[in-house]
């Protein structure tokens, strides 16, 4: 174990800069801030703590519940050869308990449906998790030697501008349209559960047995073409509707088109596809549905096409989700679509 006078650590640096290098690097930053952390207290300590593989432990969570206690251990023995008080155990424990629920809700969003807000949220909360160990750690560092690999200006090196200069902005722009996306959809009115939607016109109705379906803008999900289309409680689930004159188009080629469309776009699809007499009347119906599963992540495409006395009418929708939650939406999701009716008869 070296002296204070002998041992040299990284410089100590602003912990807004540290999560603002985070916020740009989408928090890969904190990796490298973990080795160099674990490399300075081996030579504070004299202890082994093999410093690059903490690299890794900010990324895979289910390490975290053995190396975090081992980090504060380690840390502990470093601040009290400075006489630096550090934390209390229960702060630690603390710290560690949120960290490692941020990581395992990370690892939950493979397994169950959530919004790009909520992700959004929770991730902000684990770039802020780290601001008062940043804190910590330079209270230590600035007891010893300091020495940087390359010069710094203002705290960040060249390479920690540029990354900083460039990402910053771009991610500020995408968190900013993820939140004002997110602002939208929470002040947008939701159309209640069991209520029957329909266009100005009266061309069509659908009934949306499932709750928080918003009617939003045209051109939302489709080219502009549609009359009418609505967004569904998760973020890739949605409903189009559109209205064809039946003089300039025909029944078949816009269900054998909507097929192709399907198969086309999804990954060893399933497709039911089947053809017959709408109601008590001598016009068709088609109902469309194609679903794909790869791994854990489900698609499903769905396509009903009516027709009527001087138009045709069709709904298309689609719903990306986890394959352990698709049982839940799948049932409403394909048999409100198909309780699609058309006014023109």
């Amino acid at each position: 174990m070296s002296s204070p006078e002998e041992t040299v650590t990284a410089p100590s640096r602003s912990a807004i800069l540290e999560s603002l290098l985070a916020l740009s690097t989408v928090s890969i930053s904190i990796s490298v801030w973990f080795a160099f952390a674990a490399r300075d207290i081996k030579r504070i300590t004299g202890q082994s703590l093999t410093p690059f593989l903490w690299f890794f432990v900010p990324l895979f969570a289910l390490v975290q519940p053995v190396a975090f206690p081992l980090f504060f251990s380690k840390l502990r023995v470093a601040e009290q050869k400075v006489n630096l008080s550090g934390w209390t155990r229960a702060q630690e424990y603390a710290w560690m308990f949120l960290t490692f629920g941020v990581g395992m809700y990370f690892i939950a969003v493979e397994f169950i449906a959530t919004t790009l807000a909520i992700n959004l949220f929770v991730f902000v909360i684990y770039i802020l998790l780290y601001f008062p160990l940043y804190r910590r750690l330079n209270s230590l560092r600035s007891k010893f030697k300091h020495h940087s690999a390359m010069y710094r200006a203002s705290g960040y090196n060249v390479p920690e501008w540029i990354i900083v200069t460039v990402l910053l902005p771009v991610m500020v722009i995408v968190y900013g349209y993820f939140i004002w996306q997110s602002l939208d959809r929470v002040l947008a009115e939701k159309v209640p559960t069991g209520a029957v939607v329909h266009d100005i016109d009266n061309r069509f109705s659908l009934t949306l047995t499932q709750s928080d379906w918003v009617i939003t803008d045209i051109g939302t999900q489709s080219d502009g073409s549609a009359i009418f289309e609505l967004d569904g409680p998760l973020d890739d689930m949605w409903y189009s509707v559109f209205y064809y004159d039946s003089g300039d188009h025909e029944f078949n080629d816009i269900a054998q088109s909507r097929l192709e469309e399907f198969t086309g776009a999804l990954i060893e699809p399933s497709c039911e596809s089947h053809t017959s007499f709408y109601q008590q009347t001598l016009f068709l119906r088609a109902d469309i549905v194609c679903e794909s599963k790869q791994g854990l992540d489900a698609e499903v495409y769905l396509a009903t096409v009516i027709e009527g006395e001087n138009s045709l009418i069709e709904v298309t929708g689609y719903l990306a989700i986890t394959t352990i939650e698709l049982d839940d939406y799948k049932k409403a999701f394909v048999n409100d679509a198909q309780g699609l009716v058309n006014h023109d008869q």
